[in-house]
């Protein structure tokens, strides 16, 4: 009789597959929103703090896209999977005994604690090299209230009763959804709106094609010695390439010789180049602070040196 209440227990807390891919899923899902959440932080207290050693382009607006978009979907996934186990724990208090559950849950408490001890020896690692102590101390705090968020919530869910844990998992997640709720909107106030972004994209690629057309202008003077007279002059039909266009307007870059070796390119920007690219995220640019613009119709002049880029046909 022994046996045979002992092998109804255990019936009752196999793991079925749903149980398998569930409790998977919640793991998953908070390591990706963990992962994203600190490297979140961490891109936004370099906004705060910054370093002037790393006044260079970065992929920071592109690491905090990635991680806010990572936040909206992967967060609110785990918070759903949770609710869904937390309902199955209530009517099937058993559940919590689950093989699959126990490691998972010890292996996140693992994951937890060498994942401190990591990022501390890195950002220790990067203090000895000379970053900025504000830096240090926040990244340091981040670390800790993440990892250390997620370790004491485990720890104490494996060590309290199914009837009292609704509370505790109401508390860690109304804590935690502050948190990355306050990041998410920390992270939009740097990196602007979706519109704001796409503003940016196309001022981005009407710079790239000022520059691509300095360049033709520069050669076709060092191949004839004089600069055109219009932009279809650069027009090549061997070479098979089209001159640049406005990416949003379609409507040509305006051009004029303003002497034998002087010139002007114009172009109609969206936003001035103070807010589209903020310190630490402007892409790398030949003479780059000769493209500082301002909000709409910009006009930057050029002046060719002889000495510098003299005409190929008087090279000896």
């Amino acid at each position: 009789m022994w046996y045979s209440f002992a092998m109804q227990e255990t019936q009752k807390i196999r793991t079925a597959p749903s149980d398998f891919f569930l409790h998977l899923g919640i793991i998953v899902a908070l390591y990706i929103s963990a992962i994203n959440l600190v490297n979140l932080l961490f891109d936004i207290i370099a906004k705060v703090f910054p370093d002037t050693l790393n006044n260079y382009y970065d992929s920071s607006a592109s690491s905090i896209r990635f991680a806010v978009a990572s936040l909206i979907i992967m967060f609110p996934l785990y918070l759903v999977l949770g609710w869904i186990y937390n309902k199955q724990l209530i009517a099937a208090p058993e559940k919590k005994s689950l093989g699959v559950r126990k490691w998972l849950v010890y292996f996140t408490l693992f994951i937890s604690g060498l994942t401190l001890a990591i990022d501390l020896i890195f950002l220790v690692f990067n203090l000895l090299g000379g970053e900025t102590t504000a830096q240090f101390i926040f990244k340091v705090i981040s670390v800790f209230v993440v990892a250390g968020l997620i370790f004491a919530y485990y720890l104490i869910d494996i060590r309290t009763a199914v009837e009292k844990r609704t509370r505790i998992v109401k508390l860690f997640a109304g804590v935690a959804l502050v948190l990355v709720v306050g990041s998410i909107v920390a992270g939009f106030i740097y990196v602007g709106s979706p519109a704001t972004q796409r503003k940016l994209r196309f001022d981005q690629q009407r710079v790239g094609d000022l520059q691509n057309i300095q360049y033709q202008v520069l050669n076709y003077w060092q191949q004839k010695g004089k600069l055109p007279a219009q932009l279809s002059d650069l027009n090549d039909p061997l070479s098979n390439s089209a001159l640049p266009v406005d990416p949003e307007t379609n409507a040509g870059y305006a051009y004029s010789a303003t002497a034998s070796t002087t010139f002007k390119l114009c172009a109609t920007f969206d936003l001035p180049a103070n807010s589209a690219y903020p310190k630490g995220s402007m892409p790398i640019m030949n003479n780059q602070d000769n493209w500082q613009h301002a909000a709409g119709a910009v006009c930057f002049a050029r002046t060719i040196d002889p000495q510098l880029y003299p005409v190929r046909s008087t090279i000896k």
